[in-house]
């Protein structure tokens, strides 16, 4: 499989759109992304779910030092991830926090969860475990989700 088929990308985007619906309805003023950055984000998810998967990980940090040159905010971040996360691109959505990380941008236990998550929708328990340890090693709290997304990785494997 050269690509993920635009399926995928179809339950990202909507994914990714819904998350930024939830976080206006509950309430947060700055919430709203400009609408320059939906289409950005649109045209990462597009360009991440082409690249071969031999290559993703080299490929994709080019496509998100292109997009995004000044690093990605926390919301925008956590709705990529989810995004991956219901396309079940886990692998995609590892290298996203690796390059949160190389490039020294703050990491929480939200953005962990939504990696972790992905990789247990995709029996990658072992990458998900692998994200706890790193989260532990980073000195990121885990909280209730962290902890269930982990469980969950496990439990499907």
């Amino acid at each position: 499989m050269a690509y993920c088929p635009p399926y995928c990308t179809a339950v990202a985007q909507t994914s990714f759109h819904r998350q930024f619906r939830l976080t206006l309805r509950s309430g947060e003023a700055d919430a709203a992304p400009p609408a320059t950055t939906c289409d950005k984000l649109d045209s990462v998810l597009e360009a991440l779910f082409r690249l071969e998967v031999t290559a993703r990980s080299r490929d994709c940090v080019a496509v998100l030092d292109q997009a995004f040159p000044q690093g990605l905010d926390r919301r925008t971040s956590a709705c990529l991830l989810n995004a991956l996360s219901q396309a079940l691109a886990s692998d995609a959505a590892v290298v996203v926090l690796a390059w949160h990380d190389a490039n020294k941008y703050e990491l929480n236990n939200h953005q962990y969860s939504m990696a972790i998550n992905a990789c247990g929708k995709t029996s990658m328990w072992t990458k998900a475990l692998q994200l706890c340890s790193s989260m532990a090693q980073r000195r990121i709290e885990s909280d209730i989700s962290t902890v269930n997304a982990s469980i969950s990785a496990c439990e499907k494997s």
